[in-house]
């Protein structure tokens, strides 16, 4: 029964999860094509608010939880005084940010993965890449990460690398959400401009497909056991930064 329970709870935290990645696209969709800002107001908007993210899980919320959790011991205050505050943290964590899928398990302690995809979206924009090139490879990541965990949780058999948790049926599933994805900021192209005027439906669909098979590989190297990706890049980060350079790379040297 236990193990039916905790079953139970990983499912949904997985599904929770997927959810909350994905509103990340959809995010996407309306900061970049719906609401009507210039691109440069856009630009500033996202620079805001992702460093503001970041700022907040550096400096507050790791040092909170080293002061809490690893170092509390150290501090030199009444026992009963500490450990009651650390549990006040332990609880506001639990229910603030890991039961809502803000940050895993796993990154209690370390830079959550919003971070590494703040950095994968900003530094883009940063050196030049323009907003039209950025947004479709942010939809297509929150829409293929999540959909490739899923369905190689529950479908994956046949593994992309000999070592690595990567499986094939779930490159197809980030291919296929992640396109759907793509696609959807073409069809709302048509209402809410994005794409430059001079660049046909086909050549965004043929970038949006080919991305979205980059994006997938480079996303999947990031878990590959033994490869320099998977000690140094976190997916969060690489696949962004590599969707939107080979988006505008391929969209401007006249792909039809």
């Amino acid at each position: 029964m236990e193990y039916t329970v905790e079953t139970q709870v990983k499912k949904k935290l997985q599904v929770g999860r997927a959810m909350f990645h994905t509103s990340f696209g959809v995010f996407a969709i309306i900061f970049g094509m719906v609401l009507p800002f210039h691109d440069e107001e856009k630009i500033t908007i996202a620079f805001i608010f992702g460093g503001g993210i970041s700022v907040l899980d550096i400096l507050v919320r790791l040092p909170l939880y080293h002061f809490f959790v690893r170092s509390w011991k150290d501090t030199g205050q009444p026992f009963f005084q500490v450990i009651w505050v650390r549990n006040i943290f332990l609880f506001l964590e639990k229910w603030l940010l890991i039961y809502p899928n803000i940050i895993r398990e796993s990154e209690r302690g370390k830079p959550s993965s919003s971070i590494h995809f703040a950095v994968g979206v900003l530094v883009p924009l940063l050196i030049g890449i323009p907003l039209w090139a950025v947004v479709p490879s942010v939809v297509i990541f929150s829409f293929g990460d999540p959909a490739a965990r899923l369905m190689g949780m529950r479908l994956g058999t046949k593994k992309m690398w000999s070592s690595g948790t990567k499986t094939w049926e779930g490159f197809i599933g980030y291919c296929f959400a992640g396109g759907i994805g793509g696609s959807l900021t073409i069809i709302l192209n048509q209402w809410f401009p994005l794409y430059p005027a001079n660049q046909s439906t086909l050549t965004s669909a043929l970038v949006v497909g080919f991305v979205t098979c980059v994006s997938a590989y480079f996303e999947s190297m990031c878990e590959k056991d033994g490869s320099l990706m998977s000690e140094f890049i976190d997916d969060n980060l690489l696949a962004p930064f590599v969707g939107s350079v080979a988006f505008y790379a391929i969209a401007t040297a006249g792909v039809t």
